[in-house]
């Protein structure tokens, strides 16, 4: 399985699955494959940055 989730990783990291996708092939659960992640430092939501400031502005407006 190590084997299977580190090709996930890569995939998903070089944005060639989803991270749904690249669970399912390591046959972990998604807290896990996140947990995965983080100890590689591989993010995982990818924002732009526009994205990131729309979604900064509706907060502010509505509960910050």
């Amino acid at each position: 399985m190590q084997i299977k989730l580190e090709a996930g990783i890569a995939l998903f990291h070089a944005g060639k699955i989803s991270a749904g996708f690249a669970c399912e092939f390591a046959g972990v659960d998604r807290y896990s494959f996140y947990d995965e992640c983080a100890k590689r430092d591989i993010p995982v939501v990818n924002y732009d940055p526009g994205e990131l400031e729309a979604e900064l502005e509706y907060l502010r407006g509505n509960w910050l």
